[in-house]
């Protein structure tokens, strides 16, 4: 969050900045302002966009593309949050969804097994998914266990075990 308001106030500084150095007389170095400004704020928007729906958007078109019977077993490695994992039990009316994940506030903020259950629960697919906490190196599957296994963002390098 720390970052996103630098970023916010940077977007705000610099408009401010440019108006100041034209009306100084430096038009050169106002340009230069208008127009990192003008860049930033079209970053934020496309970091917004993909955040709160291109994301989304992609999924949809991958998951749509497999064609799913609906009766598939499927894993979400590294679920988060639980909107891969979300979005696959919806096209699994008769199957199942395990999402597992370590749960690390650092790498994702808002990151919870509650966070997830809540998630789940408001899109109606609770009843189909079952959450874990565990690591993606070492998860505790015997093989074929899965018809299908995603995963967004879900790596993450780390020490070998």
């Amino acid at each position: 969050m720390p970052l996103f308001l630098a970023m916010i106030a940077v977007v705000v500084a610099l408009p401010m900045a440019a108006a100041a150095l034209a009306l100084a007389g430096f038009v050169g170095a106002a340009s230069v302002s208008a127009l990192a400004a003008a860049l930033l704020l079209t970053m934020f928007g496309f970091g917004l966009h993909t955040t709160r729906r291109g994301k989304f958007l992609v999924w949809a078109e991958i998951l749509d593309s497999l064609r799913l019977r609906g009766d598939e077993r499927a894993l979400d490695g590294g679920c988060g949050r639980g909107a891969v994992l979300t979005m696959v039990a919806e096209r699994l009316p008769r199957g199942r969804a395990v999402g597992i994940d370590i749960w690390s506030k650092r790498d994702q903020s808002g990151n919870s097994a509650e966070a997830a259950e809540h998630n789940l629960a408001a899109e109606g697919v609770r009843e189909r998914c079952e959450l874990l906490t565990g690591e993606m190196r070492s998860m505790p599957f015997p093989d074929a266990s899965f018809d299908l296994i995603v995963s967004s963002l879900g790596t993450k390098p780390g020490p070998p075990k």
